[in-house]
């Protein structure tokens, strides 16, 4: 029996309902990590991806667009993680609206970055003050 290489470690996907966030929660709990399954819409899909994972984890609702519900969602991840404490984040939440850019009205626009660039940067905002407590992550 090989060792597993994430075991002991707690990981936060967002975006985990569906895609490669959803195949990323299941590689990483094959690995040995409890994961922490992100999803914004599709709670149905979020819960078949928990439901799936070879070991166990927790839903975390999460709107990446929100910094302030990013914050209360990391703190509702950490008090179910092992531990307390969070290993790895990994940002798979993201959209798309097709089409043209000249189709596209700013608030589209906006809508696109706050999702694909600032969550991103608010999820590792609102992790980083507990990784660096923890001199890991």
């Amino acid at each position: 029996m090989s060792a597993k290489n994430l075991e002991g470690k707690n990981i936060l996907i967002t975006g985990a309902s569906g895609g490669i966030g959803a195949a990323i929660a299941e590689l990483c709990a094959a690995e040995g990590a409890f994961v922490g399954v992100g999803f914004h819409s599709g709670r149905d899909r979020a819960e078949k991806v928990l439901a799936g994972l070879e070991k166990a984890g927790v839903l975390v609702e999460i709107d990446v667009a929100n910094s302030s519900g990013v914050a209360e969602s990391v703190v509702a991840f950490l008090k179910a993680a092992p531990g307390g404490k969070i290993d790895g984040l990994v940002s798979c939440a993201g959209g798309i609206v097709a089409g043209p850019l000249v189709g596209l009205s700013m608030e589209e626009v906006r809508d696109q970055l706050d999702v694909n660039l600032l969550g991103s940067i608010a999820c590792a905002h609102a992790v980083l003050p507990t990784m660096v407590g923890q001199r890991s992550g």
